[in-house]
């Protein structure tokens, strides 16, 4: 009788562990927003605002990390 109760609680038990792992399942990271930035060309050289270079590293940075 004892046995029988056991063998009883085996498929509550698995399914709560199966709801718990599916409970703790990591999001998609979220791809960051692709900055809005002007550049002026000149001959070998790249010329960005101060601001438009911040949003420009800021953005590297995140893609670099795995998308926060």
């Amino acid at each position: 009788m004892q046995q029988l109760k056991k063998l009883a609680k085996i498929p509550l038990v698995l399914l709560m562990i199966t709801l718990a792992g599916c409970l703790t399942i990591p999001k998609k990271p979220v791809k960051p927003i692709k900055p809005n930035i002007r550049a002026e060309y000149q001959i070998e050289n790249v010329c960005f605002s101060r601001a438009d270079a911040s949003s420009l590293l800021q953005y590297i940075i995140e893609l670099e990390s795995g998308y926060e």
